[in-house]
């Protein structure tokens, strides 16, 4: 059910392009700049244009919607499991590393490494899933976030979660997702759209912006990570527990939940195991590099987010498939 070697192959590219922004950084072709540009554009466009590509690459059934709006609501219910999990972890630790321990415990890769992990191991249709976990994630990552980050209480509002670098190309690629299910391309025009303006926009622009996504964010955590102090970095006594916590406890406590849920018979397998599926994965990719961006639009410790998006990133090649081999066993 699930191809555990292209799992670790996925995760061993990922460390790979760290290693890339560490080589940039050492050798002194990179530095802090390029890393706080690399932010702006990941932001800014080329997520925004892989969220946009998902729901052009799938096709439209009631089903995908249904399994889409419950992946959704579970992972809203989830992100405020996580912050109170946070909120009790970590209160002897300084208060820079605290405010990153306890983002890091909340947000994980899911938008970088969880949408093009779950197309390549599942299907394109469960990316989309994947985009829905990705809203929810932004919805509260904007706002509860942004104001862990700058203390700034204007980022608690409803305008602030629902329309935010990722909600709205979500909204556009979601009524572009309706409208191609819906609406018949008039055969005057049929081959304007397939001769031009889908291999244009779909296949060549938004497919070439999506497929940077990775690279820029990982060579951006490889930057800064090249600056931190390699000795300490597994001597932080604080890390363990978020290690332990983030890529293990959680993920599998999702695992508990969603059979549980299965078990009460409500929502029929054909929506809950692809849901499930989605969540456990989502839940188990490694600290969000949004701990990383958010550190350099905020002037936080950087270096110090990038070596938790770094050792979790690592430590995920063993427990993603770890988790991934549970998760087969269970649905």
């Amino acid at each position: 059910m699930y191809g555990l070697d292209v799992l670790v192959q996925k995760v061993l590219l990922l460390t790979v392009m760290i290693a890339l922004g560490v080589i940039l950084r050492l050798t002194k072709k990179a530095d802090g700049n390029l890393a706080k540009g690399f932010s702006d554009v990941v932001v800014y466009l080329t997520q925004p244009a892989m969220i946009i590509y998902s729901f052009l690459d799938a096709p439209f059934t009631k089903t995908i919607l249904i399994t889409s709006v419950c992946v959704f609501v579970f992972a809203l219910v989830f992100h405020i499991g996580y912050f109170y999990i946070a909120k009790l972890l970590y209160k002897n630790a300084p208060e820079r590393q605290q405010l990153i321990l306890r983002y890091s415990t909340i947000f994980t890769n899911a938008g970088f490494m969880g949408i093009p992990l779950i197309s390549e191991l599942i299907s394109p249709t469960a990316a989309i899933y994947a985009t829905f976990y990705v809203v929810a994630f932004n919805v509260y990552n904007w706002s509860l976030g942004c104001y862990m980050y700058s203390k700034d209480r204007s980022y608690i509002s409803v305008k602030k979660m629902l329309w935010n670098p990722a909600t709205v190309p979500t909204y556009i690629g979601l009524a572009l997702y309706i409208i191609g299910g819906l609406w018949s391309i008039p055969e005057a025009l049929t081959p304007i759209f397939n001769e031009f303006i889908i291999p244009v926009v779909k296949d060549d622009v938004l497919f070439l912006l999506k497929s940077t996504v990775i690279p820029m964010s990982m060579m951006m955590i490889g930057i800064r990570l090249a600056e931190s102090n390699f000795k300490t970095m597994f001597k932080d006594k604080y890390m363990p527990l978020l290690i332990v916590v983030r890529l293990i406890l959680i993920p599998f406590a999702i695992v508990g939940i969603m059979k549980l849920v299965q078990l009460t018979g409500f929502i029929p397998d054909l929506i809950l195991i692809p849901a499930a599926t989605v969540l456990v994965i989502s839940s188990s990719t490694p600290v969000a590099a949004m701990a990383n961006i958010f550190a350099e639009r905020f002037d936080g410790d950087a270096v110090y987010a990038s070596k938790i998006v770094s050792v979790t990133t690592i430590l995920s090649l063993i427990t993603m498939p770890m988790i991934a081999a549970v998760l087969s066993k269970v649905f």
